[in-house]
């Protein structure tokens, strides 16, 4: 016996038919290698940021690891140390933000442009 569906062959992924899920498959694959380059690129990318009037200037890298970290001698006082301190917290912590925004947003606009009918908000 056979038995044959009513509709589009697919017709049970939402009126998908097969052209159509090749070509989201297609981009999905493009968006994966796009995200993969991206990240690479990224990862290179450095992130500079200083604080007490550039007296501690700090670079990070798109892995969020500490490249370089300046400090003035000037501003050494061995019984202030906490301000010191607070400086280069201050200025590590600008560097990384700025680092984890740029990635986020990179990585947004790359995934956003993935639009599945049926599945909003999946990428």
């Amino acid at each position: 016996m056979k038995v044959r569906l009513p509709g589009k062959m697919g017709a049970g992924l939402g009126g998908m038919n097969m052209n159509n899920v090749n070509s989201l498959m297609q981009k999905a694959q493009q968006a994966q290698q796009d995200l993969e380059t991206a990240s690479a690129e990224l990862d290179l990318k450095e992130y500079t940021a200083s604080s007490g009037g550039e007296q501690v200037t700090v670079t990070v890298l798109g892995t969020m690891k500490i490249k370089n970290l300046y400090i003035n001698p000037e501003i050494i006082d061995p019984e202030d140390s906490d301000l010191l301190s607070d400086m280069i917290k201050g200025a590590v912590n600008e560097a990384l933000r700025q680092a984890k925004t740029d990635r986020d947003q990179t990585m947004e606009s790359i995934s956003g442009q993935m639009k599945i009918p049926g599945f909003p908000g999946m990428f």
